[in-house]
């Protein structure tokens, strides 16, 4: 089975019927040079009226910073809640 992605996959999808219906992306860095870590995540619930923001920082002396948000939303129009907005430029 073969699994091909398009670049409208990428963007927001249209809001459907399931009660927990969940739009949800992330997204990993590292720096090499400073060794500092990120991992983001923002997931949209807006049947259920709330989004969900996580941000971890990995510090380089091994701790990690951590927030999370479940702001109120009101639909599946962008990931923006809880203070992290994200914008897809190009798939």
């Amino acid at each position: 089975m073969a699994i091909r992605l398009d670049p409208a996959d990428e963007y927001m999808h249209e809001l459907g019927p399931e009660s927990n219906f969940n739009e949800s992306m992330y997204i990993n860095c590292f720096d090499p040079v400073n060794n500092v870590g990120g991992w983001f995540r923002m997931g949209n619930r807006a049947n259920e009226g709330t989004a969900e923001m996580t941000v971890c920082l990995y510090l380089p002396d091994g701790s990690v910073g951590f927030m999370f948000k479940r702001p109120a939303i009101e639909n599946n129009d962008q990931l923006d809640a809880g203070g992290l907005t994200w914008t897809m430029v190009t798939p």
